[in-house]
């Protein structure tokens, strides 16, 4: 969807990234979830028709009942040009079919890049 720029409306790229996010989510908890929060999302380029978006997404941590996401927005031009459109921090809560929260598995990095990376974007974004 086009906002009145004739450009990808940003409401609808947090939409897309929450529904890509959500399902992810989801299949880490093995259960259904909802967005708690989303605690940063930064626009660093528009995209236009004809760009192909993605989302490069990584399980940050996890509490009792909560996943902390980061994901990198990306977009590849027609031309095949690969840009970074932006970054965004999610925070999703596993419930049951009450909407109860419910305990999820704890998330452990499983090596040291794993943790140099998750330190680094917790440092970025002052989590």
């Amino acid at each position: 969807m086009l906002n009145h720029l004739n450009i990808l409306h940003g409401g609808e790229l947090v939409r897309q990234c929450d529904s890509a996010i959500g399902l992810l989510a989801s299949a880490y908890a093995g259960t259904s979830v909802l967005t708690a929060a989303i605690k940063e999302f930064s626009f660093k380029r528009r995209s236009q028709i004809g760009d192909h978006i993605n989302f490069e997404v990584s399980l940050i941590e996890t509490s009792s009942r909560t996943m902390t996401f980061y994901a990198t927005i990306n977009l590849e031009r027609l031309n095949g040009t690969n840009l970074k459109v932006g970054e965004t921090i999610f925070i999703f809560v596993a419930v049951n079919k009450d909407f109860k929260p419910i305990t999820i598995p704890t998330f452990t990095p499983k090596d040291i890049n794993q943790k140099q990376f998750i330190k680094r974007i917790k440092q970025q974004f002052h989590l």
